[in-house]
């Protein structure tokens, strides 16, 4: 059964990589927040992946706002039980926003050290 839900992508993990029997793999993890309900005050968050070659395919970033498809698979390994959700469709509804860069402060020239002469008694102007 595969779902489909709009939200955006809160986390983006570093990618992992092996061997399996079936040969080599790869798996891109991410976090997937979503509002049941427009109304709702809190999202709900699921961990997702995607496989293989479709981690180039797709190009997720952190803060993008996509409309995915996923499925579901439980799987047993070593007398465990997994269950592992896996991104099949995805379209970006926006990209997160880039920041802009700040820009440099311009540099201040160079001035010298204003040195300040000792004054004389005539100079002098406190009253006593």
């Amino acid at each position: 059964m595969a779902l489909e839900l709009e939200g955006r992508i809160a986390r983006k993990f570093a990618p992992q990589t092996g061997t399996s029997a079936r040969g080599a793999w790869s798996k891109q993890e991410f976090i997937f927040e979503y509002f049941e309900r427009p109304e709702d005050r809190y999202c709900d968050r699921v961990l997702l992946s995607i496989m293989n070659e479709r981690i180039d395919t797709f190009d997720i970033h952190e803060g993008d706002e996509v409309k995915i498809g996923f499925g579901h698979n439980v799987r047993e390994w070593n007398g465990k039980w997994y269950n592992e959700m896996r991104v099949y469709r995805l379209e970006k509804i926006s990209h997160a926003p880039q920041s802009e860069p700040e820009p440099a402060e311009a540099p201040q020239p160079a001035t010298a050290p204003i040195i300040e002469q000792p004054k004389t008694e005539e100079e002098d102007d406190l009253p006593f």
